[in-house]
């Protein structure tokens, strides 16, 4: 219960909660909204995809990747996942990034990436670097 004491939260129900429950939370609410997500992107009939780097304090790369999409004459933004550059920004590793996500996260198969993606964005000199 190292958490917890170390937060000094008094009157918490250790018996019930771990150093892990706030992950535990964390990861049901995450497969709730993104089940929601991915019915929303399935049902569409176009999907507009925007990747942007982000480096963070450490110095680490990261690229997010959203889908954009117009259901019921509204724009919707939905973010499929932040992921890593740990090989390198060449245009073959952010491609297969780009691709993983959209397939794994965002559901797509490759039919449906060629039917229904409309349009790539990018920011970055980091994620465009490759091309």
């Amino acid at each position: 219960m190292g958490i917890f004491l170390l937060l000094k939260v008094e009157n918490t129900p250790l018996k019930h909660w771990f150093d892990s429950s706030g992950w535990q939370i964390t990861e049901a609410m995450h497969d709730v909204i993104f089940s929601k997500a991915m019915a929303i992107i399935s049902s569409v009939i176009y999907v507009v995809v925007s990747v942007d780097e982000m480096t963070i304090v450490d110095a680490q790369q990261w690229i997010n990747i959203h889908a954009y999409v117009m259901k019921n004459f509204k724009k919707k933004s939905i973010l499929l996942t932040f992921e890593k550059v740990e090989m390198g920004a060449t245009l073959d590793n952010i491609k297969a990034i780009i691709l993983n996500a959209m397939g794994g996260y965002g559901g797509f198969t490759n039919e449906a990436m060629a039917s229904k993606w409309v349009y790539l964005g990018y920011d970055g000199d980091y994620v465009f670097q490759g091309n």
